[in-house]
Parts: C-alpha cells; structure tokens; sequence
C-alpha cells in the first residue's frame, strides 16, 4: 500500500485543513482525480465524496440470502458452477412458479407450443433434440414480433374486417386453427421480440408487402412504439385468450434476444432496440401483476451474463451477428427441461 508523508515544519493548521489534506493524498494514491477535482472547485462537497459509496459499502458488508443479491459476488458463485445457466434461471423464478410447472407434470410426450420468432423456433428445435417429440411452434417473423401482432394471433377478431384475406396469407395460418389447438397444449411458450409496430395512416399493422419499402419512403407506413401500458394490455391479453380455452396449461413467457433487423425512422437502429427491448422488458413485468405466467429469464442470460461466462462468442448462429450461439440456446433449452 502507497504512503505519502508530508512535513509542514512550524505551520500550524486546524483539524479540517488536516482532514482536506488527508483526502487530497488519499484521493491521488487512490487514483480519484476527478473527485479531487471537483472537490478543489467545491471544498465544501468534500462530505458528499467522502461518503459517496456507502450504499455501495452497506450492500457488500451484508451477508447474501433470499433477498439480497450482489452482483459481483453472484457473478463469482456461477463462474465457478459447471451449470451456471440452470443455476442463474432457478434462483430467477420464484419458487411457487417452479412448482406451477412441476405440477403440469410435463414428459416426452406433452404438447409443447411455442409461439415467436427464430429465438422460439430454436427453443422447439432444441426441446425436440432432447426426445420432447410433440413440440411445435407457430413461427411468426422476427422483425415484427410484437405484442399486439400476436395478440392478433389469438383474438383473430382485432383483424380488421379488411385485412382479414391479407392476414392469413401473410402469415399462412389462420387464427382459427390456433384457437382450436389451444385446448389440446399442454405447456406454452410465448416468445416476444420486438417493442415496435409497423402501422399504416390508419394505425393498423401492415399485413400488405406490396412496394412496402415505397410506403416507408413516403410515409404511408411507420413504426410506433405503444406505450407501456398498451404492450402490457396485449400481453394480458395473449394470456386470457389462451386461459379462455385451456385453464391448466402453464404459460411461459421469454424475451427474445434478438435485436431488430433494421429500422426506418428517426432513431439508429441500435437506439431503436434499446427502447424497443426496454420497453418490452417493463410491459412484461407490468402484464405479470395482473396474468399469471411464468416468466423465464432467457433475455438476460443471453444478453447480461453469457457474454462473461460463456466461453465462445454467444453470437454469430446461422450466417447473422444478431442470433444467439447455437451451443449457447441448446445449453438454455437443456437448463430449461429441468425446471419441468
């Protein structure tokens, strides 16, 4: 440890020139210069730097348990377990969550349905790499799977009257034929992905792709980003048309990781999937006070932890920068299969 010593021979000084002293060393050993810095502007700040890390301090100094987690110190205890991944999704969820799901009794031979993007179609593929055979999904493509498209999906009567021709050929299966599969699953996995819709003048989604990209141009067609409170009510919404037809069936909800594609708007597409993802993480926490669902940490194993504890690069899985290592998923779909 460094130690500076200074002699002031016959200058007298008071006990707060003492104390500014010795906070001016300990913030140069320390490496503090900027606090030092503003503290010099500000002599009378120095009681706000002095103390500027307590909570930090108090967080650590208390020992950790069912309601106290620490960062680092959580990040130290999963570096060193082999299977960090199904350790980090258990101590996630609740534990009366787990046993809504232990309680389906899921096996081999259970109906499992996922319903997204390319995040939820790897979960099926995966699922059914692990012997789970009856596990299908409805796909639904990435760039425009939000809340309120799949909660078209499941109350085909929010189709406007005039899209419904363009729905089922743009997505190649009617919503009738989901409503009636409904009863017969016995666990569901919803997949969303993207926080933006693509409305037209109207404020209805585009199902059209013809000269779409002339529509954007001239401004016939947009992307709007719902409030919270919109994307919470879809979620709900999800949730109640699958409970209307199946009471038992547990429902799992996961956030894809998946960044958008592309965006036409104001914002870089880099900004554009921070709010999108933002604002899909707080509808999906907003939904949850009031549908019951499970929701599976997928989002923030991929997108917080994996990148530090993951030994290959998480990213780069079928040609793209945007997709999730296959290894990567295939080690959370294996985490998963032991919560059911």
């Amino acid at each position: 440890m460094s130690k500076l010593e200074i002699e002031l021979g016959d200058v007298n000084i008071t006990a707060k020139d003492k104390y500014l002293i010795d906070l001016c060393v300990s913030s140069i050993i320390s490496g503090r210069l900027d606090q030092l810095k503003l503290m010099l502007a500000d002599v009378d700040s120095s009681q706000k730097i002095n103390s500027i890390n307590k909570v930090h301090d108090a967080l650590y100094k208390a020992a950790p348990d069912a309601n106290r987690t620490i960062w680092d110190y959580e990040l130290k205890i999963l570096k060193s377990d082999d299977d960090w991944i199904y350790s980090l999704m258990s101590s996630m969820i609740p534990d009366d969550e787990k046993e809504k799901i232990k309680k389906a009794k899921i096996n081999k031979s259970s109906n499992i349905a996922s319903l997204g993007s390319c995040f939820a179609t790897n979960i099926s593929k995966h699922l059914n790499t692990l012997n789970y055979k009856n596990t299908f999904t409805l796909r639904v493509e990435e760039a425009v799977n939000s809340p309120r498209l799949i909660d078209m999906y499941f109350n085909p009567d929010k189709v406007p009257s005039s899209q419904r021709g363009l729905w089922d050929a743009r997505f190649g299966v009617e919503s009738k034929h989901i409503i009636e599969i409904i009863p017969k699953i016995d666990i569901f996995i919803l997949t969303f992905g993207v926080g933006w819709d693509l409305v037209d003048r109207n404020g209805d989604i585009c199902l059209d792709l013809v000269s779409i990209g002339e529509k954007l141009t001239n401004g016939e067609l947009n992307f709007r980003n719902p409030s919270i409170e919109e994307q919470s009510d879809y979620i709900y919404s999800c949730v109640q048309a699958i409970r209307k037809h199946n009471q038992n069936a547990p429902i799992l909800v996961t956030l894809s990781p998946v960044p958008l594609s592309g965006f036409f708007g104001l914002e870089h597409v880099i900004r554009a999937n921070a709010i999108s993802k933002a604002n899909l993480v707080l509808a999906i926490e907003s939904a949850k006070s009031k549908a019951k669902y499970v929701y599976i940490p997928t989002y923030e194993v991929v997108t917080s932890i994996a990148p530090v504890l993951f030994q290959d690069n998480i990213w780069g899985e079928d040609g793209t920068t945007r997709h999730p290592n296959n290894e990567l998923i295939r080690s959370i779909c294996e985490s998963f299969a032991k919560l059911l």
